[in-house]
Order: structure tokens, then sequence, then C-alpha cells
């Protein structure tokens, strides 16, 4: 099974908050999680993956959706990211980080 990961306009921009001033290192992040995605096989249709940044120095919280199975392809949604301290079970549990992946990015 081949693994391939989607990061949305919307990771990218939560990204370019969170390090303002710098854009999105996509091709490392992107090969990074689809050597991931190669030894863990989430169940779940959404989850979440903590990463650490050494480019900024952070760890950061993926939120991730499982997106289309083709054959031998399975494609995940990189939906959003946050600094590991600004996340809070809390709104997890009341559906506001449900909601800030559902809003899209014009």
């Amino acid at each position: 099974m081949f693994h391939k990961v989607h990061i949305s306009k919307e990771a990218r921009f939560d990204y370019e908050e969170i390090v303002v001033g710098a854009s999105m290192p996509a091709a490392i992040i992107k090969k990074e999680l689809e050597e991931y995605f190669s030894y863990v096989k989430p169940v779940e249709s959404y989850f979440t993956i903590k990463l650490y940044d050494e480019q900024i120095q952070k760890m950061l919280l993926l939120f991730f959706r499982k997106g289309i199975k083709f054959k031998c392809m399975q494609i995940w949604i990189l939906a959003g990211i946050c600094d590991i301290d600004d996340y809070n079970q809390a709104l997890e549990e009341r559906g506001l980080i449900k909601n800030w992946l559902d809003a899209l990015v014009a």
C-alpha cells in the first residue's frame, strides 16, 4: 500500500500563522509524513500526530483526515496545524477544533 499526504491550503495557512514570515517546507514535511504512514496505519478517519519542526524548534500538532483510498494508495489529508501549546482538550470536546478544521481559506 502506498501512502500519500495532501497538505491543504488551510494547513499551509496555519503553519505560516505559527511561523510569521516563513513559508512551509511542504516537501520536507510531506516526505516525513509519507514515511510515517508507511509504518503506522491509522484506522480512525480523524486523528492527530505530534511533529517536532527543527526549522522553527517547536512541537506542532497536525490534524489529519482520511482521504480517498484507491486500489493500492491511501491519501491522508493534513487539514490543520497548531502549536502544541495552543491545543486544548476542552476545545476538542466542545467541537470547536472540528469547526476550525472545517473552515476554508479563500
